[in-house]
């Protein structure tokens, strides 16, 4: 029977006034569900883009249940794999009741995944996704869309992840001053185009959300480094591992059927997607292809997007070892997961999946900002230089895969921990930041931050940090002089630890003295025939247990004030790295070969004579390959971490807080005597590597950094040869 467009008005007019004598007649089934029930059948029939879209429930249902609602919106096959295992906890609660929304733009794909994980939708938006259209023609169909949604004041808006929509909706939310809540926030690359757009997505959020579920510590901590209150985020895991641990223990993971029972001795899963690989797909595959590898079966699951479409057809096409077949089905991906030798991905999700099997990943990418799995060593970051020699390693090396297994991402009950904390936290429907806060006060003017130090009482960490001092000793006798300094400090450092470069000098009766002098500070020793330099002080420094370090150079000799200084310094500049001497770039000056620098008070380039920051960020730098280890330990350890957003910074130096050095009059092992040849040369190599500087005028010119690096190398390596024959040549074992 066909129904003349000019009747479906009327028919559904009658079916919303039957179904509302129902639902008023059976006070027990009067529930918003029901509500939004009705709102459906009527809108399928007016075959509107919403099939929930004008406001009946405002009207029609005033108050249907004491409940709160959670409005769970999804609209990719990531989003429903994250945000699943919270909607299956949330319907468990008694507390809450939960709509979800599809907005649609994984339409053709996404039911296999409703069924998997049991989700029923109870709103679709329709017409999300056209051809061609761009980014602001998505956005605006999802804001007008989003925006014909009825909400009550107490509810929340729940959205996953970085996409344009869960933006469009966090905005839509705040616009009705609802609450937000944000599953897998602080994931950040301080890259705003990379990856594009979602960077600029979860920034956005996160500056209007009131509820931040961290999946890891360093979200929070990108977070907390944002300005946003501590007491609104919450580190609970990874959403994502509960659905690789859902499918692990009730044994749903299947054999992909397009492989046709293909077996490899090294079986590779290699997929490639993103927008801002568009351009080098191409470039990455024949990286790849280029290994040596017979018994590689490279499986590609091809994307729909056309870029990635061409190139992966392009590549199984030319070469037998590359397998295109469709997009898998989720449990047949856990299987390609959980039993390939190694993994090649441009995928967030699958960088965090694969951790659950302990797979290596080779992570296609620039940036990530799921740094967590780089650092425990699972993943690493490739470009099509490096995929070559990353790939061989591990091809060489297959049988000597360990077995223990790291967790980055959470032990996969991270959705328990989102509902019991929606169901304990009541927070105000206004977000409040830190940096709100310090923007009533001139905040360059250090000094009155300081005196205004109860702005920041509320967020400050209720426990008095530990510190620990490392002094490193060379050649020079000054060691007495700096533990005394060090015992004088307002801050007691609770553990003092000397690292000694060799033997050029007897410190067995200096160490001992201090030792009887000072039995509540803990003095450790240690002391190595071969030169550590500059490095190994922060290894050591990480290994420690306090919960900020300040390492010292052997000519620097702070006064008492100077660690308690620094600490809340960094404690109120975002937790980053304070130092006694700043540096700024300013240019690179080819006729001299020298980088022109410049010490500003407030954040700079990089520090140096001390370095003083929480522990735990040390972590970063022992996780970056040193691109010198004779030399640079400041420049790199800023490079290290001004990729996590955590920047460099010279406090106003003044009177009993500043950290002068030992005058000597005539110094001869001072490092600014020697040949600067091999600095500079790090300079611009780093440079040339993307260092984020503040103000340089040249430092982003390529040709000039290159040529920087011509003119520095030759005479860079001799020295650095010269420098250490010499050192192997002196090093007097003086003790004995």
């Amino acid at each position: 029977m066909v129904i003349r467009k000019s009747h479906r008005a009327y028919i559904a007019c009658t079916l919303i006034i039957c179904c509302c004598m129902f639902v008023f007649m059976y006070d027990s089934i009067r529930t918003s569900k029901s509500a939004i029930i009705v709102e459906n059948i009527a809108n399928r029939i007016l075959n509107s883009n919403l099939h929930y879209s004008f406001p009946l429930q405002s009207w029609i249902f005033p108050k249907l249940s004491e409940k709160e609602r959670i409005l769970i919106f999804f609209g990719t096959r990531p989003e429903v794999i994250k945000i699943a295992p919270v909607i299956q906890e949330l319907k468990k609660s008694t507390h809450f009741v939960v709509t979800t929304i599809f907005t649609g733009q994984h339409a053709e794909i996404i039911h296999p995944f409703l069924t998997l994980f049991n989700i029923n939708v109870d709103i679709w938006f329709n017409n999300t996704l056209e051809k061609g259209q761009s980014l602001n023609m998505l956005a605006g169909k999802l804001f007008i869309q989003t925006d014909l949604l009825q909400s009550e004041p107490n509810d929340i808006w729940m959205i996953q992840g970085d996409t344009t929509s869960a933006m469009v909706i966090a905005t839509v939310a705040f616009h009705k001053k609802l609450r937000i809540a944000h599953v897998e926030a602080g994931l950040r690359t301080f890259n705003m185009y990379s990856p594009f757009p979602e960077e600029f997505n979860r920034k956005t959020i996160s500056s209007i959300a009131t509820y931040h579920f961290a999946p890891t510590e360093n979200n929070r901590r990108n977070l907390v480094n944002e300005g946003i209150d501590n007491s609104r985020i919450f580190v609970t895991g990874n959403t994502v591992i509960d659905s690789a641990k859902y499918l692990e223990l009730s044994n749903k993971t299947k054999y992909p059927k397009e492989l046709n029972g293909r077996h490899a001795d090294v079986l590779v899963l290699l997929t490639i997607h993103r927008r801002e690989n568009i351009g080098r797909m191409d470039r990455l595959y024949n990286s790849i292809a280029s290994v040596k590898c017979a018994k590689c079966l490279f499986v590609v699951p091809v994307h729909p997007n056309p870029h990635a479409t061409k190139s992966a057809r392009t590549i199984c096409s030319r070469d037998s070892r590359f397998l295109c077949i469709s997009p898998l089905p989720y449990e047949e991906l856990h299987w390609m997961l959980s039993h390939s030798q190694f993994i090649l991905t441009d995928s967030g999700g699958i960088q965090e999946e694969a951790t659950w099997y302990n797979v290596p990943t080779l992570v296609l990418r620039n940036d990530t900002e799921r740094g967590e799995a780089i650092t425990a060593g699972i993943a690493k970051l490739v470009d099509e230089l490096t995929i070559k020699p990353s790939m061989t390693y591990i091809i060489e090396n297959i049988n000597k895969r360990k077995n223990n297994k790291l967790f980055p991402y959470g032990d996969g009950n991270a959705a328990e921990r989102i509902c019991n904390i929606l169901q304990t936290n009541k927070l105000p429907t206004a977000s409040i930041t830190i940096r709100s806060i310090v923007n009533k006060i001139n905040a360059s003017n250090v000094h009155q931050v300081e005196i205004s130090a109860n702005y920041f009482d509320r967020f400050k960490y209720s426990f008095k940090p530990s510190i620990a001092v490392v002094l490193q000793v060379f050649k020079r006798k000054t060691l007495h002089k700096q533990l005394e300094a060090a015992s004088k400090q307002t801050l007691i450092p609770t553990t003092i630890v000397v690292v000694q470069n060799g033997f050029y000098v007897n410190l067995t009766a200096i160490i001992q003295q201090f030792r009887r002098q000072h039995p509540d500070i803990e003095l450790q020793h240690i002391a190595s025939s071969k030169n550590l330099r500059f490095h190994g002080r922060f290894h050591i420094a990480y290994m420690l247990e306090e919960d900020y370090v300040s390492v010292w150079d052997d000519d620097m000799l702070p006064r008492t004030e100077w660690l308690a200084y620094c600490v809340e310094y960094s404690r109120t500049h975002g937790h980053g790295l304070v130092g006694a001497n700043g540096r700024t770039f300013e240019s690179v000056d080819l006729a001299t070969n020298k980088v022109i620098q410049r010490q500003l008070t407030g954040q700079n380039d990089f520090v140096g004579h001390t370095w003083t920051l929480p522990r735990v960020y040390l972590r970063y730098y022992l996780n970056m390959e040193p691109v010198s280890r004779y030399t640079g330990e400041d420049v790199q350890l800023a490079y290290a971490l001004q990729q996590y957003g955590i920047n460099s910074y010279l406090p106003p130096l003044k009177g009993e807080k500043s950290a002068p050095d030992i005058k000597e009059s005539i110094d001869p092992n001072a490092s600014f005597r020697t040949n600067q040849a091999p600095r500079e040369l790090l300079f611009c190599t780093l440079l040339r590597h993307n260092f984020k500087f503040l103000r340089c005028k040249n430092c982003s010119d390529k040709k000039v950094l290159d040529k920087c690096i011509e003119q520095a190398e030759a005479s860079a390596v001799s020295i650095v040869r010269d420098v250490l024959n010499l050192d192997k040549k002196n090093n007097v074992y003086a003790w004995s």
